[in-house]
């Protein structure tokens, strides 16, 4: 390897003015062996292994949080379909209360215990009322609507 070089510049006037030959010069590339080379290519070897392990472990993480997400969303979806049933069967056994054995609304829920609310047992007994039957509710229905048609059906007086 090579390259041109002026050899024996003589330089009149100002800078860059002068005469000279060209001439080949071999000069000698040599490549990084001995320490420093030796040093500098286990560095880079280690750095590329530490990316790749890294890159690689980032890969299995990815892949383990794509899979809890699936099996969080798959949980949540259960969940909101067993308690969507589970209404359903609450809301059909209070309408079972009121209608078939007679009770008003406050006396079911006094069978009941103190956890139900009259708005809770409005909202079931609308769901009960589905005649799907899949508990689901019309959402134009609202549950203070329900409420009031279950407190002016219980002011009513008996009949008979």
């Amino acid at each position: 390897m090579g390259r041109w070089a002026r050899v024996g510049v003589v330089t009149v006037g100002e800078v860059g003015e002068g005469f000279g030959r060209w001439k080949w010069l071999e000069t000698k590339r040599r490549k990084c062996v001995g320490v420093a080379g030796s040093v500098r290519q286990e560095a880079r070897r280690k750095a590329l292994d530490a990316q790749a392990t890294m890159k690689e472990e980032r890969k299995k993480k990815e892949k383990r949080l794509s899979g809890l997400g699936v099996d969080l969303m798959t949980a949540m979806e259960e969940r909101d379909a067993t308690v969507a049933r589970c209404d359903a069967k609450a809301g059909a056994t209070l309408r079972k209360m009121t209608d078939e054995e007679g009770l008003s609304l406050r006396e079911a829920l006094e069978w009941c215990g103190p956890d139900v609310t009259r708005a809770e047992a409005a909202r079931l007994r609308k769901i009960g009322t589905n005649r799907y039957g899949d508990g689901e509710a019309q959402e134009s229905e609202t549950v203070e609507a329900a409420t009031e048609t279950e407190e002016s059906s219980t002011s009513e007086p008996a009949q008979g």
